[in-house]
């Protein structure tokens, strides 16, 4: 089966791949991409706005993508030496069909498959998902009136919004995110508003055993309001509620009914001066007790009118974690969020202040190179490290079983270049060093700093 799927990447290299492709494939224009699609040298028709039928239109595409990576003390070398200085190789193919009749409807499926070889622990569900059905939704368009347009989508489908930092497709690692319920939209020149209610993918390794988690759901509002005249900016209240059967954290676990009340305000027009600022504030309860959590996020960069065209960046974030004094629980739940600390560093922006340095730049048009720097604290010492989705990480307890008073969990260093061969064929290198901070050698023994290379090839069509 190795062999297999090997010789499928190697046969596909030699295809061209043209047009304006997205992350989240349905939202790609298939009639802007029938002339500029798939090409291979053989009697194969065009993949892209196929007509079928009166009416009806047929596209196909699809991903392959090969990841080699590298870890030296993974995790800050917390499994020992089980995958010390080992190279995994990650594999992931998707192919979708979008199929639209008349003007008003569409559906869109999408099957999926990822494999893993060199890990010695078991296989991760990020890692691995030999086969199963990753989208498949419905699409009803309308026109309200001349101004207003709507949307109503049904399936299993992807989601993202505010940079993935509540939910996301999570495309770094080598399984994605989706999520199973109902989705709107109303869009007019003014404001886009969307509603929904989502259930999480449960992910499991074999072959179509994916399921809705209907014990955990979430819905709610998200608005988008251009604010053309202020810095060609769009403001993004939204409204959250997320249900979790049993929520675990450090001090408290339960059943979980949180809310977010949120407000983002970001720059559209990103040259050369660029913003991005996000605030909320989480309430509900769990078990019996309160919760008051918030997040402050912000960032702001500029782009430099020099060869190579850099940008400079700087971020910072500042999200609270809970403190063993109260009975309230005061931990801030991410959800379903991307990697935002990249694949090296297995934890979410939960219990956390920190502060980004970066650059990007291109030295050619198809050459983009970044380096970036993050300083990691602890916010509460009370409190643990989490995992995505919002798992236990790193405890808040010392090597001794006493509370740590420990908070500089890291700084991590991040080089990293991608090039894109031809149009659709992407080559990239990552490389990251992770140093081990006084929280990490107070509460894990014998912890190590974290090297990691990773390089990918990715095609899509």
């Amino acid at each position: 089966m190795k062999n297999i799927r090997i010789a499928f990447f190697f046969i596909l290299l030699n295809i061209s791949a043209f047009g304006q492709v997205q992350n989240s494939r349905f939202a790609d224009n298939f009639d802007l991409l029938k002339k500029d699609t798939l090409k291979i040298n053989t009697p194969l028709p065009e993949l892209k706005s196929m007509a079928i039928a009166s009416d009806c239109k047929l596209s196909i595409g699809g991903e392959i993508r090969e990841q080699f990576q590298y870890y030296a003390n993974e995790n800050w070398a917390a499994n020992g030496n089980l995958n010390n200085n080992k190279v995994s190789v990650l594999q992931r193919y998707a192919l979708h069909a979008n199929f639209t009749l008349g003007k008003h409807f569409r559906i869109y499926s999408e099957i999926f498959s990822a494999f893993e070889d060199g890990r010695k622990t078991p296989n991760r569900i990020i890692d691995e998902n030999k086969l199963d059905l990753h989208q498949v939704f419905f699409d009803f368009y309308t026109k309200l009136n001349e101004n207003n347009d709507l949307i109503i989508r049904i399936g299993r489908q992807e989601m993202a919004y505010a940079q993935g930092k509540l939910f996301h497709y999570r495309d770094a690692t080598n399984t994605r995110q989706a999520y199973e319920g109902i989705k709107t939209e109303w869009k007019n020149k003014h404001f886009q508003i969307d509603a929904f209610y989502m259930n999480p993918l449960l992910y499991k390794t074999n072959v179509f055993d994916d399921k809705a988690n209907y014990d955990n759901h979430f819905y709610g509002i998200w608005a988008k309001i251009p604010l053309k005249n202020i810095f060609s900016s769009n403001l993004e209240p939204y409204l959250l509620n997320s249900y979790k059967k049993n929520a675990v954290f450090y001090n408290q676990s339960g059943k979980q009914n949180r809310y977010t009340f949120g407000l983002r305000w970001h720059k559209t027009d990103a040259q050369p001066f660029n913003f991005d600022i996000d605030a909320a504030v989480q309430t509900g309860t769990i078990g019996d007790n309160s919760i008051f959590a918030y997040n402050l996020q912000g960032e702001i960069s500029y782009k430099l009118a020099i060869p190579w065209n850099p940008t400079l960046r700087l971020a910072t974030e500042f999200v609270s974690g809970d403190r063993s004094s109260t009975n309230q629980l005061e931990t801030f739940d991410v959800l379903y969020p991307l990697n935002y600390y990249g694949l090296v560093l297995p934890i979410v922006p939960t219990n956390i202040k920190d502060i980004v340095f970066g650059i990007n730049a291109q030295p050619m048009p198809k050459l983009d190179l970044k380096a970036q720097v993050f300083y990691i604290m602890r916010n509460s010492n009370s409190d643990g490290l989490y995992s995505p989705p919002m798992g236990l990480a790193h405890t808040n307890k010392s090597i001794t079983g006493s509370l740590s008073d420990k908070d500089y969990v890291c700084t991590m260093y991040w080089l990293q270049g991608t090039y894109n061969f031809r149009k659709y064929i992407q080559l990239g290198l990552t490389y990251n060093y992770v140093t081990n901070g006084n929280y990490i050698e107070n509460t894990q023994m014998d912890s190590k700093e974290t090297h990691f290379i990773n390089t990918f090839v990715r095609l899509r069509f």
